[in-house]
C-alpha cells in the first residue's frame, strides 16, 4: 500500500481542514501512542507464544530422542548381532576352503611327484 506524494499530501489537507493546524500535532501523539500500544501488545503475544511453544518443543525433542533409543535397541543391535553371526560364519566357511584346497593342491603335488618316479621303477623293473 505505497502512497504517492501526491496522495499523501491530499491526506494532509484533508486534516488540515477536518481537525485544524492546532488540533493535528495532538493527534499525531495520540495514533503514535496508538501504535506504541499495538506494538507492545503484539510483542508481548509473540513471547507468550514462544513461551508455550517451547513446551511443545521439549516434548518433541524427547519423543524423538525416544525413538532413536528404541531404534537402536531393538533393530540396530539385533542387525549388528546378526551381521557379526554372519561374518563369524563366512570366516569359518573361507577357512575351511582354504584347508580343502590346501589338502587337494598337497595331493595334486604328490600324485605329481609320484607318477615319474613310478614310472622310472616300472621301467626298472622290466
Amino acid at each position: 500500500m505505497g502512497l504517492s506524494g501526491g496522495e499523501i499530501l491530499l491526506v494532509i489537507l484533508v486534516a488540515l481542514m477536518l481537525f485544524g493546524a492546532k488540533s493535528i500535532p495532538e493527534i499525531m501523539r495520540g495514533i503514535a501512542k496508538g501504535m506504541h500500544e499495538f506494538r507492545k501488545a503484539a510483542d508481548e503475544i509473540k513471547e507468550e507464544l514462544n513461551r508455550s511453544s517451547s513446551g511443545i518443543v521439549d516434548e518433541i525433542t524427547e519423543l524423538k530422542n525416544d525413538v532413536e533409543r528404541q531404534v537402536q535397541t531393538h533393530i540396530q543391535q539385533p542387525l549388528s548381532e546378526i551381521g557379526n553371526e554372519i561374518q563369524k560364519k563366512v570366516a569359518t566357511d573361507i577357512e575351511q576352503s582354504y584347508t580343502n584346497i590346501e589338502k587337494d593342491v598337497a595331493s595334486s603335488a604328490e600324485a605329481a611327484l609320484k607318477d615319474p618316479d613310478e614310472e622310472e621303477q616300472d621301467k626298472v623293473q622290466e
